[in-house]
């Protein structure tokens, strides 16, 4: 008779093989099949575009003509910031939802097309209006009109719940302004700037003279105004932001022409060094690295080493840009999005840890071979049967980056211009915004690293120890420096202000 040796299948579609499966059993064999699974999606998002900050007018008062373009209050989401939100949740769905060949351990679809309460999905915001109403605005385009629930609006929206935090205890994303690092925090970042300062150069000192002309205001005399609340380092910021701002909305900035062919190099360097000093002011030491990330990456770790296939299938997190910078930091993921600024996150950016499972089945063996029982005088069938064994592999992470679709830039300057276009390119389903595959560095230096597999967890909980070996803990950082709770903070702990309005910088 025919006979085989052990064989195993490996496949990404378990009913591909069934055909082979059966032949196997048929001739006897001992067989198992492999085949990785996903499990899990992590998501952690990028508050979509926004209006600029309060003191962008004192600080660029030549701004004010683009400034005048956004409509509504200081920081607040703009209707492009929502397509933004929305379109990753069109993309999100398109991958997670509506991909058919995406099946669970069970061979059954990953997520169902509705928002179901079982523990499947789960939302969470910072509690920053701009964080929450990004997250709505993902929720959207994740379950588009026409998958709520019949019996309410007709074009029948899906709500989903979306949890947040609590005031002034916020270690998981925002302990450095909402949490118990608010005390260290300042006092780095008040010498990061000074330092920054002591050792500008003579390129820099030109280029901050020059977008002074520019923007209208000398920048070294940021301590003038708003009771001297904000460094040049900080102006230089808050100025940057408010141009990518309204670039991001497809506006070209409306500035004087100050240096003629020269002015488009020179506020590009602009943006280069502000990027710099932005991520020397947050991240400049290792330890800064940590307590940004705060308590976010052990959820991570958590989340990627529970053993549970049912629930918390799709996780979405969603924050200010310095917790995507401290996280991709904290496991040493590289930052270098095609077609952007070096190690630059727009708006809206997204990362997806996507933690797959290898799951490796013993098929039944069965031997169905007839004997003769001369004894008996008959003859008998005896069947053999082994229930099948389970063994699950190491999770392996697949990382991605994603961001939005850029808008074309528009001169909104000139008269009869409307500020946007007729079509809005980020609400089209069929264009689904930038994706990045991409992984931690010491996992691509590992032998035999496979992009189409993923990063094993043992290297991220090695990345992990290692930077909690380095630093200590965000606890440990931060807690010397705890600060007491402002009055109103107080007041919240004892039930008496939760309708009030946070008293803390952004």
């Amino acid at each position: 008779r025919l006979c085989c040796a052990c064989c195993c299948i490996g496949s990404s579609n378990m009913r591909a093989n069934i055909g082979l499966v059966a032949l196997l059993i048929t001739l006897g064999c001992v067989s198992c099949l492999r085949e990785y699974k996903l499990k899990r999606v992590i998501v952690l998002s990028r508050h979509g575009n926004r209006i600029p900050n309060p003191p962008t007018l004192g600080f660029c008062p030549n701004f004010v003509s683009t400034f005048n373009k956004f409509r509504g209050t200081y920081g607040q989401l703009t209707g492009v910031g929502m397509s933004e939100l929305y379109q990753c949740g069109s993309y999100a769905r398109s991958k997670y939802i509506d991909n058919p060949t995406l099946t669970d351990y069970k061979g059954e679809p990953f997520l169902p097309k509705h928002y179901v309460d079982n523990d499947q999905f789960f939302f969470q915001s910072e509690d920053e209006d701009r964080n929450l109403m990004s997250t709505v605005a993902f929720g959207q385009g994740f379950f588009p009109e026409g998958t709520g629930p019949d019996g309410y609006l007709p074009n029948r929206p899906q709500m989903v719940p979306i949890q947040s935090v609590t005031p002034y205890h916020d270690d998981l994303f925002n302990s450095p302004r909402n949490g118990i690092c608010i005390g260290r925090t300042k006092i780095d970042k008040a010498r990061a700037n000074a330092y920054q300062l002591q050792h500008i150069s003579p390129h820099q000192q030109e280029l901050i003279r020059n977008v002074s002309r520019i923007c209208g205001f000398d920048f070294t005399q940021a301590k003038t105004l708003y009771n001297g609340a904000f460094s040049t380092v900080d102006l230089v910021k808050i100025v940057d932001d408010a141009m990518l701002f309204a670039e991001t909305e497809g506006w070209k900035v409306d500035l004087p022409d100050v240096f003629g062919n020269e002015q488009e190099k020179i506020m590009e360097r602009y943006h280069s060094m502000a990027f710099n000093w932005m991520m020397y002011s947050f991240f400049g030491k290792e330890e800064q690295v940590t307590y940004w990330a705060g308590a976010f990456p052990n959820k991570l770790m958590q989340k990627m080493s529970s053993e549970e296939w049912e629930e918390d299938r799709f996780l979405f997190f969603l924050n200010h840009r310095e917790l995507l910078y401290a996280v991709l930091k904290f496991f040493q993921v590289p930052i270098a999005l095609p077609g952007k600024r070096a190690g630059y996150l727009p708006t809206g950016s997204t990362i997806f840890w996507e933690v797959w499972q290898e799951i490796e089945t013993e098929l039944p063996i069965v031997d169905g071979k007839k004997k003769n029982d001369v004894n008996e005088g008959k003859t008998q069938t005896q069947e053999k049967v082994e229930a099948p064994k389970t063994v699950y592999g190491e999770p392996m992470i697949k990382l991605y980056i994603w961001w939005p679709t850029d808008l074309p830039q528009r001169d909104v300057s000139k008269p009869g211009t409307p500020l946007y276009a007729k079509k809005n390119i980020l609400l089209d389903p069929k264009i689904t915004g930038n994706v990045q595959r991409i992984d931690p560095t010491l996992c691509t230096e590992q032998p035999g690293y496979n992009p189409e597999i993923g990063c094993g967890l043992s290297v991220y909980k090695e990345l992990y120890k290692r930077q909690i070996d380095k630093t200590g803990t965000f606890r440990t950082l931060c807690t010397p420096f705890k600060v007491p709770l402002p009055p109103q903070a107080q007041a919240e702990e004892e039930g008496e202000a939760w309708t009030s309005r946070r008293l803390r910088g952004k």
